[in-house]
């Protein structure tokens, strides 16, 4: 059995948020080793939190390894950008979010896929 490692796409982690055990049932069925976020996923995790939970939300984000955007992030967001028309709301963070992955080599875990019909990208569904 091989182990694997994915990032959370911001859907993904909202389910999470508010039922852990899905996503401990979904891991041991994919053969997840490690979950990573975003730091798009989690500027956009934490900017659609409440005012009210936006401590919960900072201790709960707290529990995730945060991929950052890099030159290697970069480039592929050119590539991408070049390759495709981005446009509608939330597009252009989705394209972020995939290039971190793809920059890393990692899939994304999204319940959304067809936001990121990017080449290169791997997705992995996630069912709620």
């Amino acid at each position: 059995m091989i182990k694997r490692e994915v990032v959370l796409d911001t859907n993904v982690l909202i389910d999470i948020y508010r039922n852990k055990k899905l996503l401990s049932n979904f891991i041991k069925i994919k053969e997840i080793s490690k979950v990573y976020i975003t730091s798009v996923v989690y500027v956009e995790f934490l900017a659609g939190a409440k005012l009210e939970f936006k401590r919960n939300a900072l201790k709960f984000l707290a529990d995730y390894p945060i991929l950052s955007f890099c030159k290697k992030s970069e480039v592929s967001a050119k590539t991408i950008s070049t390759q495709h028309q981005i446009k509608g709301k939330g597009k252009a963070s989705d394209l972020l979010i995939a290039a971190v992955c793809i920059a890393n080599n990692l899939p994304l875990l999204t319940a959304n896929i067809d936001d990121f019909n990017f080449k290169k990208l791997e997705i992995i569904k996630y069912s709620f």
